[in-house]
């Protein structure tokens, strides 16, 4: 295993393709569905996606599409990797924690964006590939651990932008917790419309939708949807079915546990 990343990293750094492929990746793939921080721009033309995939799956690297790796996972379609980044506004500062590692390709991105990237996956073997891509990228400020995600980072500590990569109906509530103050959640999550009515949402494959989640304690807000009020709910729990029942699609600031967030619901 530690041959075979070492030989992909030098290959595709020596590799004029391989950066041609990126370059064209993030042209067509990415800005030109509307992601605009040159930030993730930059390190998604930087970060060979190809070193983290198996030899065979290595000539999909670029393509607009999921790639299968180990364990039943996937790598992730490109835009939506950049979609979640955008939306999560990385800091040189912050503190980073990913939930679902997978390959270590999301992470390394991460790392050229936030000042501490923490990750945790909880398949052994994916976790030791990705730890030695990432170490032969040069990735320093990525601290990558096996364990059940759901359970946070085992340190404790806030963190100013949590990456969910699985799908869920609910957020674990220790996951919140680590959240900092004006924090940023991220989570995918995967629903149809049971009707052409907006308050009835049940989880299903046919609508993916990334949710945001600002932790925001100092805002008096309860709620608003395009100018309708919603009702204050102080018991309000992080269950983004009930959110979905509840509120609209788009800028949405809603009370839960007590505590004001905002939710953005909004995949393109």
């Amino acid at each position: 295993m530690h041959g075979e990343v070492v030989r992909a990293v030098k290959e595709s750094k020596r590799s004029k393709r391989s950066r041609f492929l990126r370059d064209a990746m993030v042209d067509v793939q990415i800005a030109g569905r509307g992601i605009r921080s040159r930030r993730v721009l930059l390190a998604m033309r930087q970060v060979p996606r190809e070193i983290f995939l198996d030899r065979r799956f290595a000539q999909a690297a670029y393509e607009d599409s999921a790639v299968p790796i180990q364990k039943g996972q996937t790598i992730s379609q490109p835009y939506i990797v950049a979609r979640m980044l955008e939306a999560a506004e990385i800091a040189k500062s912050d503190r980073v924690l990913e939930i679902g590692a997978g390959s270590g390709y999301l992470a390394a991105l991460a790392a050229k964006l936030g000042r501490a990237i923490c990750a945790r996956e909880r398949h052994e073997a994916l976790v030791q590939r990705a730890r030695s891509r990432l170490r032969h990228l040069g990735c320093r400020n990525v601290d990558l651990r096996q364990g059940d995600g759901t359970a946070g980072w085992p340190e404790g500590g806030e963190f100013d932008v949590i990456l969910v990569s699985a799908a869920g109906a609910q957020t674990p509530a220790v996951l919140r917790a680590q959240l900092a103050p004006s924090g940023r959640l991220l989570i995918p999550s995967s629903w149809w419309r049971a009707s052409t009515d907006d308050s009835s949402w049940i989880a299903g494959p046919q609508t993916q939708r990334l949710l945001r989640a600002i932790s925001n304690p100092h805002t008096t807000i309860i709620g608003h949807m395009t100018g309708r009020q919603l009702q204050r709910r102080p018991s309000y729990e992080f269950d983004i079915e009930k959110v979905l029942r509840a509120c609209a699609k788009h800028d949405v600031v809603v009370e839960i546990n007590a505590h004001p967030w905002r939710l953005d619901l909004d995949w393109r």
